[in-house]
């Protein structure tokens, strides 16, 4: 039993170095994954502000075919979702299922990047509470041999991670509901121009 015991307290402290080393790797992935976030932001700034006058043109009243299609090909210059979708739509008879096809890829492509930033919310608090209670075992040592300086030092380690691992997790929360809310904003312009490119399209 006292082996058992033995074996289970060396392999939890020798986690502490690991626990730590990826505690700092996710602060510094947090740090990039904050920075790709503003890089979209104004990569995509014009994009998101001409499909929503595109869409408010387009919303206010009739619009007809021919004028639609300017207002189309406009996009298509600017990087963004949607911009695979007006290529596509320039074709002479472009196919309906390929443009859903895009459509659906351009929005799995989304989810896919939320998805990432959501790993954070999960392993960053997950580490945190592993670095809280590893050093809690030599700290108790420590405090058993009547230790200060061990005690003490082990303490720092487990209030430290802890701290860490939910700013990791808080930080991955608000880039989760911020790209979230981009998400559902473009999957939705994204579906509303492929109606208006297939409406158009059957007019001509």
């Amino acid at each position: 039993m006292e082996s058992a015991i033995q074996l289970l307290y060396t392999i939890s402290t020798a986690l502490q170095l690991p626990v730590m080393v990826v505690l700092l790797l996710f602060l510094g992935w947090c740090a990039m994954q904050g920075g790709a976030l503003l890089r979209e932001y104004v990569s995509l700034r014009a994009y998101r502000k001409a499909v929503g006058a595109v869409v408010k043109k387009l919303k206010a009243g009739a619009v007809e075919a021919s004028a639609r299609k300017e207002l189309l090909d406009g996009l298509g210059e600017l990087a963004g979702p949607g911009r695979a979708l007006i290529k596509a739509a320039r074709a002479d008879r472009p196919d309906g299922i390929v443009l859903s096809k895009i459509v659906d890829d351009a929005q799995l492509r989304m989810e896919a990047r939320a998805g990432t930033v959501g790993v954070g919310i999960r392993l960053g608090p997950m580490f945190g509470l592993m670095g809280t209670l590893i050093p809690m075992g030599p700290a108790l040592t420590g405090l058993a041999g009547g230790d200060i300086n061990v005690l003490t030092q082990n303490l720092v380690v487990a209030f430290s991670t802890t701290v860490l691992g939910l700013l990791i997790g808080g930080l991955c929360y608000v880039m989760l509901v911020i790209r979230k809310r981009w998400n559902a904003q473009d999957a939705s312009d994204l579906d509303f121009l492929h109606d208006v490119v297939v409406g158009t399209e059957a007019q001509s």
